[in-house]
């Protein structure tokens, strides 16, 4: 993001902000699923726990970071526009059944479904694999589906097709149809995009961690294998010493 779009969206975000500060906290608080303590909301993300301060509207990650301009927006974006009748939905839909969100379908399509795409295609275990780790819970489809929770009040539904001999790897994200009365339609694609940069994230820590382990287990198996080639040509010689005649 250039520095004008970042200067611009401070200053939406700094509007939120003063909004933020006339709502009803505590109501909103209860119908969002969030923690209101005295003088904060805490915000479970993802397995960590944002913080937004009742008094100013400042808000930080769980090590006390002010977070990029863009997912403080999406956080703004559920205080101010959600909807005090909002309901659940048995209902899930894709993007592009999101009446009030369908004109960001390419910057979405971009941003959260094309990434799964490239990452994962011919690594289904690995997906899983992040998708528990972020706390998904596994759906009876595609090769690999699980139900994500960014946040209490907002899910979403990764399916995931791996390639075959005849059809490329593909993904589909499915939403509540009722999830614009949770948050500004916007958002929406944003929450999808975040939640795919943190199973990119999950994933490529996991995959360092095992190519890691890999590495050190091979290191130590041919450490190993070096020492007793030692060893047998050490024995070898002395016995090669004792058995020559003086």
């Amino acid at each position: 993001m250039n520095q004008e779009y970042e200067s611009n969206y401070e200053k939406v975000f700094s509007y939120f902000q003063g909004e933020f500060l006339k709502l009803d906290q505590e109501a909103a608080a209860e119908k969002l699923g969030l923690f209101c303590e005295e003088d904060a909301i805490m915000i479970p993300w993802f397995g960590n726990c944002w913080r937004i301060d009742r008094n100013t509207g400042i808000i930080t990650d769980e090590n006390g970071n002010i977070p990029d301009v863009t997912q403080r927006l999406l956080i703004m974006h559920h205080f101010c526009f959600f909807r005090m009748d909002a309901v659940h939905s048995d209902k899930w839909v894709p993007f592009r059944q999101i009446r009030e969100a369908a004109c960001f379908e390419r910057a979405y399509k971009k941003s959260a479904v094309d990434p799964i795409v490239e990452y994962f295609t011919g690594k289904t275990e690995l997906f899983a694999q992040a998708a528990r780790v972020l706390g998904g819970t596994p759906v009876p489809y595609g090769d690999a589906g699980f139900r994500i929770y960014p946040l209490p009040q907002i899910g979403l539904t990764y399916i995931f097709y791996d390639a075959d001999e005849e059809f490329e790897a593909s993904c589909n994200i499915l939403f509540e149809s009722t999830v614009t009365w949770w948050i500004h339609p916007e958002s929406v694609p944003t929450i999808a995009s975040a939640a795919t940069e943190k199973l990119i994230a999950t994933a490529e820590r996991m995959d360092t961690a095992v190519q890691k382990a890999t590495t050190e287990q091979t290191d130590a198996a041919g450490q190993k294998e070096a020492t007793e080639q030692a060893d047998a040509a050490g024995k070898k010689e002395k016995a090669e010493q004792t058995d020559t005649p003086n």
